[in-house]
């Protein structure tokens, strides 16, 4: 069969290019709104405590009391979970109602009552794939970040044998393994930039790297047993990790608040503490929206190809990722120069050349 033929009509070609436009278009512009929120700087007075009434509290005051003192990352991570959670569930039983009708609910749960145990530890590396990135985003910014990022590809490379996939790429041109070295040098000369280099934010970002490595090739495996198989198995992937991150987000900030109260600072010290600001829902929302598209798209694009090329996918698109975000946010990121421009060749030439030779 025509190889060319074969790579037109496979579904991965479409997948992969919405969710490189997502996340490039979307999720990076909205998540870093979310991140780089700032009250206003005269906030109108508060309130005088009243008595309790009988009837419930506003909405707004129960988001207010619940993400009291959490940090921006810790919030988006939240939101994101559980928007997500929340559509994953809704899309599945509104695939299987023509099936199943009014029983689809009650079938989809017991489903995912037996499935959640097999994603629990893919979903860990999720959660915390997602905080550190969100702590790395905002510490070091997009550039950054996604420099240190842009080593998955070689990471993967590394890490198979651990997950007992190493085998599988023996087969593969060495030439096209030597294509991963311009990419990851490529997008470094792109985003190179040391006016907001922290060794904590260097430490996020590597963290943030490992977990979504083990996050691709774990939740590979995972989606090659399930008895699930083409695209649906990555939104079923994605809906059973979404799930246990919404509780791993809840557990993360109940424990921060206990801690914080019980060993860190008395009552007093806790009101005169700063605050940290609450996010509107609006923009909660929108950056909530981009991240399921992305992911959920992400997980569909990992049950169709091998985790490595997953990982140079990925690698050009944090290289998008590098080059939008230093356009829409001129004041926070460096401007090009002629070292970045090099960088951005090397690292679509390295992308072309390993898409040819694997």
């Amino acid at each position: 069969m025509d190889p060319l033929l074969t790579l037109s009509s496979s579904p991965a070609i479409p997948v992969g290019l919405t969710w490189f436009l997502t996340s490039v278009f979307m999720t990076m512009p909205s998540t870093s709104r979310f991140l780089l929120f700032e009250p206003r700087s005269n906030p109108l007075p508060q309130p005088a405590l009243c008595l309790p009434s009988k009837s419930p509290p506003p909405l707004s005051n129960l988001l207010q009391a619940s993400l009291k003192n959490v940090s921006k990352p810790m919030q988006l991570t939240l939101w994101r979970f559980t928007f997500s959670k929340l559509l994953s569930l809704l899309t599945f039983t509104l695939l299987s109602f023509p099936q199943h009708r009014f029983s689809s609910p009650k079938i989809l749960l017991l489903n995912l009552r037996s499935t959640l145990p097999t994603f629990l530890l893919p979903a860990l590396c999720l959660f915390l794939a997602n905080l550190f990135n969100s702590l790395s985003l905002s510490t070091l910014g997009i550039s950054l970040t996604y420099v240190t990022k842009c080593s998955i590809p070689i990471f993967t490379l590394l890490m198979g044998p651990l997950f007992e996939w190493g085998g599988e790429t023996e087969g593969t041109n060495w030439r096209a393994k030597v294509c991963l070295m311009p990419i990851c040098v490529g997008i470094g000369m792109t985003s190179y930039s040391n006016s907001s280099f922290t060794p904590l934010g260097l430490f996020y970002a590597l963290t943030s790297c490992l977990f979504q490595v083990s996050l691709n090739i774990l939740s590979k495996n995972k989606m090659s047993t399930s008895p699930i198989t083409g695209p649906i198995a990555g939104m079923h992937c994605h809906l059973n990790m979404v799930i246990i991150g919404f509780f791993l987000s809840v557990l993360k900030i109940i424990g921060d608040k206990i801690y914080k109260i019980n060993f860190h600072e008395s009552r007093n010290e806790s009101r005169n503490k700063l605050k940290e600001p609450i996010v509107p829902p609006s923009l909660a929302l929108k950056a909530s929206l981009s991240y399921h598209l992305e992911y959920t798209l992400s997980f569909i694009l990992i049950s169709l190809i091998h985790p490595l090329t997953y990982g140079v996918s990925d690698a050009i698109r944090r290289l998008g990722i590098i080059v939008y975000g230093k356009i829409i946010n001129p004041n926070t990121e460096e401007k090009f120069n002629k070292r970045n421009v090099v960088g951005m060749g090397m690292a679509l030439v390295g992308g072309v050349g390993y898409s040819v030779l694997s």
